[in-house]
């Protein structure tokens, strides 16, 4: 079942703990320019756009990025103390390579409401994170972050680190290639978007 954990300190959340990959997704609009921030940080770095492929790829430089962490560097501590602390990237661990995880996560910047409404969603806010975990059932945090084992963020308004940890999905995690022009986007349901946009 999934599990939503917090904690004072980082180290508690156990960044490393399983044999998953582990990324950063970081805030392409909050660290301007992305891209120099990783080639300065990591050799040989594995990186994704988000919106690459998608109706936002005149715009890449401000997407949301997916990075590889390579082993023993030292990217955990600048997640503590400057990248998660400030809001400016999240953490995933998962066991599918980028290739594939980061198309799959792009299916993530569109949803649909249930009243009909097709939005944008800024699903790596820790912030939206911070409010929406917590209506999730493990079923639901499953399904909508199928293929992510862990998302762990910092709670801002809290002044914590929550990890969310979802049950195993048997859901395959397809990547065709194909540009992403999704007609429909991720049903989001009504008591998602009341958790979403409910006051701090």
């Amino acid at each position: 079942m999934s599990q939503l954990i917090q904690n004072q300190n980082l180290s508690e959340l156990c960044l490393s703990q399983t044999d998953a990959l582990n990324y950063l997704l970081i805030d392409g609009v909050k660290m301007e320019p992305v891209l120099k921030w990783v080639y300065q940080h990591i050799e040989n770095p594995e990186w994704y756009p988000l919106y690459k492929n998608t109706r936002y790829q005149d715009v890449i430089d401000l997407s949301p990025c997916l990075v590889k962490v390579p082993p023993d560097s030292d990217i955990a501590n600048q997640f503590d103390s400057k990248l998660g602390s400030e809001g400016e990237a999240i953490w995933l661990q998962s066991s599918n390579n980028i290739e594939t995880l980061g198309p799959h996560l792009s299916r993530l910047l569109w949803i649909t409401t249930e009243d009909g409404r097709y939005l944008h969603y800024r699903f790596y806010d820790p912030a939206s994170l911070s409010r929406l975990a917590p209506a999730l059932t493990p079923e639901e945090s499953a399904k909508l972050y199928n293929g992510v084992e862990s998302i762990i963020w910092f709670n801002a308004q809290q002044r914590i680190w929550q990890k969310l940890a979802m049950p195993h999905s048997d859901i395959p995690l397809t990547h065709s290639g194909a540009t992403l022009t999704p007609s429909v986007g991720i049903m989001f349901k009504s008591k998602w978007m009341d958790a979403t946009l409910a006051s701090p």
